[in-house]
């Protein structure tokens, strides 16, 4: 199989009942980029930007060509730490009590996928693996105040590791631990530090920006070799995935709902919200987006069908072909949010995207998620 090619397997078995365990039926690679804006990667990979004149060879690899799809945030804030618990878990993190980076609370134990993935198929039977280059906003310190997100997880998974800094530091423990596991099933998560540092400090639009996604591009052909090597990349699914976009043009991410997943898994087949990819991922092994051992059922759905019917009120509704639209009676209202003061911020980075909520915004109540910059007829 060519280094890269699309990783086709049979469909994900029904979920795994209470108590039951088998073998997990293929590896799992998150691959965590951290702060990407899905407008600034489409020009990159379509080889728009005069930043990237040979695109990103590995990204393309790894799709066979079919590019990205669109990943929309639609609750919490754009920012890290609710970004990788929905992204990790497929809950709302709002529902959790994880608002921002200054409001969060630690992830309850259970929730995330690599714990479920230990739960079901047992823990002589995969291998979890946490990788993670910042701190304190992907950290498990219990005596921090507030803990942070992932306490639970930290005692749970094999390998726990973070504030690792640099790419290249992320990727060479990433690829000693797949090399050491390569004869044993695993689930990992891989989080990567750029383009989010280089785009607080430089901005968006800036040349750097565009040169740290062409690294993280590197990294990955670098980990895509390592599992060639290991003979694995065809037990491999492989997920890169980002935590929240970038304003245009700025050095902040504060209304920045449009980002992208990129995989090898040709069971994808739609864009999604955030908190789709856990959804996804535990579709895929059989496990399933039910309960699973006291942890509820999630709040994401699997990238792998498109849901029929139409969108509730109050719920997102999400812009990928063949969407279902709002239900009868109700209006898409837009994912801008308040600023500082009377300020409004409009939602920057998905070109085109319609996404939004589905309201009766126009009847003279103000119901969440309806404020006073996606319907100021009703919120003042």
């Amino acid at each position: 199989m060519a280094l890269g090619a699309f990783f086709a397997v049979p469909s994900a078995a029904q979920p795994v009942a209470s108590g039951a365990l088998r073998d997990m039926p293929f590896n799992v690679l998150i691959v965590g980029w951290d702060g990407v804006q899905r407008d600034h990667l489409s020009a990159c990979l379509e080889r728009r930007d005069p930043g990237c004149p040979r695109g990103m060879p590995s990204l393309t690899r790894l799709t066979a060509g079919r590019g990205v799809f669109p990943i929309t945030v639609t609750s919490a804030a754009t920012s890290t730490i609710p970004g990788w618990v929905e992204i990790l878990t497929g809950y709302d993190a709002t529902s959790l009590g994880i608002l921002d980076n200054d409001h969060y609370r630690s992830v309850p134990a259970g929730y995330s996928l690599l714990e479920k993935a230990e739960r079901v198929f047992g823990p002589e039977r995969v291998v979890t693996l946490f990788l993670a280059a910042k701190g304190t906003h992907t950290g498990g310190d219990s005596a921090a105040q507030p803990p942070e997100p992932w306490c639970a997880a930290r005692a749970a998974v094999d390998v726990f590791e973070n504030n690792l800094g640099e790419n290249r530091r992320v990727a060479a423990r990433a690829l000693t631990l797949i090399r050491a596991n390569r004869h044993r099933r695993f689930i990992a998560f891989l989080h990567f530090w750029d383009p989010d540092r280089v785009g607080h400090a430089k901005g968006e639009n800036a040349p750097e920006y565009s040169a740290a996604l062409l690294d993280l591009d590197h990294w990955l052909g670098r980990l895509l070799s390592g599992l060639a090597v290991s003979r694995i990349d065809r037990k491999t699914l492989v997920y890169v995935v980002n935590d929240h976009g970038f304003n245009e043009g700025q050095t902040q991410h504060t209304a920045a709902p449009f980002t992208a997943i990129a995989t090898n898994d040709t069971a994808v087949v739609r864009g999604g919200d955030r908190k789709d990819v856990a959804a996804t991922i535990l579709t895929r092994l059989g496990i399933g987006t039910g309960s699973v051992a006291g942890a509820p059922p999630v709040d994401g759905h699997s990238l792998t069908t498109i849901p029929s019917g139409c969108v509730r009120e109050g719920q997102a509704v999400l812009d990928y072909p063949g969407a279902p639209d709002c239900c009868a009676g109700l209006a898409s209202i837009d994912l801008s949010r308040p600023g500082e003061g009377p300020a409004c911020l409009a939602a920057t980075g998905g070109s085109g995207d319609r996404s939004g909520y589905c309201t009766r915004c126009g009847d003279g109540v103000c119901t969440p998620p309806e404020q006073r910059c996606n319907c100021p007829s009703d919120c003042h």
